[in-house]
């Protein structure tokens, strides 16, 4: 059963989807979903997740980060990566209202910057039982740094200031970026890769590109020093072998920086890659079934 929601974070409204098990019976446990960047509510990977989770006994909330498709906030298609943090928090304070939740045992579930949002809501968050991220950008400075290059992050870090001259004279004035490119190194992007364009323009309700403003406030984002933090909370992290959107030797090196003893690493072997865990079937399963397990063990029956 799927039912559409909303709820307010920080007085604008976020709108997305509440996954409930079919059978179900007594509250229930849930995870939040927290999506990438430029993600959409219907976006195949989000929806193979969600529906894992209800045929496994778990509800699941996902929705849409202020400023970007079916929720509220100006401007439009805008990261602020700390706001979308808030989002997460804001949908946990929200899934305590609905009784067919059990309050006392909720998770957070968390895909390339929302990867990076699980551990920052497990940190700051005592409600979050449990925690799983899953090729999460993590510091915002160093992984475009690596893989823009010195030359092509110095590019962008020129366009960044050219908007930020334009929005003081005129605030509605404001440059736009796009997500990826099909001629990296040719033209700025966020992700400077020809393999996520077309899988994301088939998203109904994407739009390839965000605000200037989004990759300043992108660059000056990271996680790492709230990592010390996650002392209590079991956290499991995803990786992919060689990863190069999300680096995954940054990746590696955050898991080892986890002071939590329940911590777990699941490691996507080479071959496949950040955007083939998105599209074929046989890599989706391994990242699925490691956060099945996951969520079974922090927040299944025993956990009551």
């Amino acid at each position: 059963m799927r039912r559409d929601i909303e709820f307010k974070s920080c007085g604008e409204t976020c709108r997305g989807h509440l996954y409930l098990p079919d059978d179900v019976q007594g509250p229930v446990p849930g995870v939040i979903v927290a999506m990438g960047g430029g993600y959409t509510l219907d976006m195949p990977m989000i929806t193979t997740h969600a529906t894992a989770f209800q045929r496994a006994g778990f509800a699941s909330i996902v929705f849409d980060y202020r400023h970007n498709n079916t929720s509220d906030g100006h401007p439009r298609n805008h990261c602020d990566p700390w706001k979308q943090v808030e989002d997460c928090r804001n949908a946990i304070s929200f899934a305590e209202t609905l009784p067919e939740l059990d309050p006392g045992r909720l998770g957070i579930w968390g895909i390339s910057m929302g990867g990076g949002y699980s551990l920052a809501v497990a940190a700051m968050d005592p409600r979050v039982r449990c925690a799983i991220s899953v090729v999460g950008l993590l510091d915002g400075y160093e992984n475009l740094r690596r893989i823009h290059g010195i030359a092509w992050f110095n590019k962008m870090l020129e366009a960044i200031m050219e908007d930020r001259r334009t929005r003081f004279a005129n605030e509605e004035k404001r440059a736009h970026i796009p997500l990826s490119t099909p001629k990296p190194f040719q033209e700025l992007a966020f992700f400077p890769v020809s393999d996520a364009k077309d899988y994301f323009e088939e998203q109904r309700g994407h739009r390839h590109e965000w605000t200037m403003e989004s990759m300043e406030l992108i660059i000056n984002y990271s996680v790492l020093p709230l990592l010390p933090r996650i002392l209590h909370t079991p956290v499991s992290m995803i990786i992919v072998e060689g990863d190069d959107h999300t680096p995954w030797e940054m990746q590696v090196e955050a898991f080892n920086n986890i002071p939590s003893t329940r911590k777990e690493l699941t490691v996507v072997p080479q071959g496949s890659s950040h955007m083939r865990i998105y599209t074929e079937p046989e890599y989706t399963k391994i990242v699925v079934n490691a956060a099945t397990g996951w969520l079974n063990k922090y927040l299944g029956e025993q956990n009551k």
